[in-house]
């Protein structure tokens, strides 16, 4: 049955990110966009979850900038800089640095959201 401590739980884990594997997901992938849940009865609360999931890429290459790693939700960033092409008789911009920022907290879904596997 879901308690205050339930809803207060579940609230505070809405816009954190799991900070191991989850399911097929790795570390930091799955988003936790929200939890709604209504109470039916006594003991039934039928609960939905929604999460986002944004893969990890590794070992990327923008510009000359390469190994660039960025996990799922991280925020990724590039700083330019400007260089006249002769050629082209005009200024060009590349990528000078790469940056790669978490945007979202860590949590333990394993402890908190003891989902069941659908697929299994």
């Amino acid at each position: 049955m879901a308690t205050h401590a339930w809803v207060q739980t579940h609230e505070a884990l809405v816009c954190t990110v799991n900070q191991a594997p989850f399911r097929i997901w790795q570390q930091g992938e799955l988003l936790l966009l929200g939890v709604a849940a209504q109470k039916q009865a006594e003991t039934l609360v039928p609960v939905t979850y929604t999460f986002a999931s944004s893969r990890t890429k590794t070992d990327m290459t923008i510009g000359d900038v390469t190994g660039v790693d960025k996990e799922g939700h991280h925020y990724l960033w590039i700083e330019y800089w400007s260089e006249e092409d002769a050629t082209a008789k005009d200024l060009v911009h590349r990528p000078k640095a790469v940056h790669v920022e978490r945007v979202y907290d860590y949590a333990d879904w394993a402890t908190y959201l003891p989902l069941p596997d659908p697929w299994n």
